[in-house]
């Protein structure tokens, strides 16, 4: 008898615990695509040089940045695909995001990518895009990394536009890539209006 009760009064009480959970207000809630405007997609499709097997981190995920780039207030998102296209999206408040990948012209430049940050290279005010990425492996092309200089418009509403694409290459060409850098850094600073460049090390 001590024993059935005692299992009824836990089961009472596991109940209450249940319905007091069920009770508080909810934190977060899920929002539809549609709604947001972020359809962004890690299709991954294994092959017979680049899987699992042959590629430890295969599964490991592209990762996403996250950074005010036009310095509206709003924190704008950039998703890493690791085979397909990035994705950049403009943050327009109110969880409202419009996809200027286009526009921006960062899709990304090699045949897999594993993660980026976001950070001021250049030193005037905006944040770029620094993207890593996998090369000179089982027949992946493109650079290992690669820098996205952004240059704003004079308008703060519209997006951002590429300046300069700096792929970083093989190792052994880091010290040439770092001296380009710094120079194109300081043609950036004093020119805000430069043509998109591509530079390879």
């Amino acid at each position: 008898m001590k024993r059935i009760a005692f299992f009824l009064a836990a089961g009472l009480l596991t109940l209450a615990g249940c319905n007091s959970f069920n009770t508080e207000k909810q934190l977060f809630q899920t929002l539809d695509s549609t709604q947001t405007g972020i359809g962004f997609v890690n299709h991954l499709v294994p092959t017979e040089k680049v899987n699992i097997l042959d590629y430890l981190y295969f599964y490991n995920g592209g990762g996403v940045s996250a950074g005010d780039i036009n310095n509206d207030g709003l924190t704008d998102l950039y998703f890493v695909s690791n085979q397909g296209k990035n994705k950049l999206y403009l943050n327009k408040g109110n969880f409202k995001f419009e996809d200027i990948t286009e526009k921006a012209g960062v899709g990304g430049f090699s045949d897999w990518q594993t993660g980026s940050t976001m950070a001021d290279v250049n030193g005037d005010g905006f944040l770029d895009i620094y993207v890593c990425a996998v090369g000179n492996f089982r027949g992946l092309e493109g650079p290992m990394n690669s820098i996205s200089i952004m240059v704003m418009p004079h308008s703060p509403k519209k997006p951002p536009i590429m300046a300069l694409i700096l792929q970083v290459s093989p190792r052994r060409r880091l010290f040439l890539t770092t001296i380009m850098m710094v120079i194109w850094i300081v043609i950036c600073s004093t020119m805000p209006s430069i043509p998109p460049v591509v530079m390879t090390a």
